[in-house]
C-alpha cells in the first residue's frame, strides 16, 4: 500500500508504555500509517499478516490513538472480536499491558473485557468471542455506541 495516495495525513507511531519496544518490533508497526489512513477512509479494511505480526493486539490500539491525537478520545469506541472468548481475555489482557501496564484490563464479565485507555480521555476498547457480539446485535443491531468493529 503506498501512503502516497492517502489525502490524510497521519503522523508516525510512538508507542508508550511499558511494552513499547515490543510493540515497535511487530511487523504490522512498519505499516501504521498505511494501516490508520485505510482504518480513516474506508468503510471495511482486510488486514492480512502472518501469526505473531501484531494485527490482534495493534489495530484497536492503532484506531484510538489517531482518534485522540484528533481530539475525538471520548468518542472513540472499539470492539474487537475474537473467535474464543479464551482469545478474547487473552488479548484483553496482553493490550491492557501494552498500555497501561500489568492488570490493567478495566472489567471483565463473563466474555467481554473492557480496557480503558489512559490519555484517550474516555475512549474504550471492549473485547468480546463472536457469539457476545451477535447477542449485542440482537439488542442493538446498529451498534449506537461502536465506532469500530475489529
Amino acid at each position: 500500500m503506498d501512503s502516497s495516495q492517502w489525502t490524510t495525513d497521519v503522523q508516525p507511531a510512538s508507542p508508550q508504555g511499558p511494552l513499547a519496544h515490543d510493540r515497535e518490533r511487530l511487523a504490522v508497526f512498519a505499516s501504521h500509517c498505511d494501516i490508520v489512513q485505510a482504518v480513516r477512509v474506508s468503510q471495511a479494511v482486510l488486514l492480512c499478516g502472518s501469526a505473531g505480526a501484531g494485527k490482534s493486539t495493534q489495530l484497536a490500539q492503532y484506531i484510538i490513538d489517531d482518534w485522540s491525537a484528533q481530539g475525538l478520545g471520548s468518542e472513540c469506541s472499539v470492539v474487537q472480536c475474537a473467535s474464543e472468548s479464551v482469545v478474547a481475555v487473552c488479548t484483553a489482557e496482553r493490550v491492557a499491558a501494552e498500555m497501561q501496564g500489568e492488570g490493567s484490563v478495566g472489567v471483565h464479565t463473563g466474555k467481554t473485557c473492557t480496557v480503558p485507555a489512559p490519555g484517550h480521555s474516555g475512549g474504550r476498547l471492549v473485547f468480546c468471542c463472536r457469539q457476545q457480539l451477535l447477542c449485542r446485535l440482537q439488542f442493538d443491531p446498529f451498534l449506537a455506541d461502536v465506532t469500530h468493529i475489529v
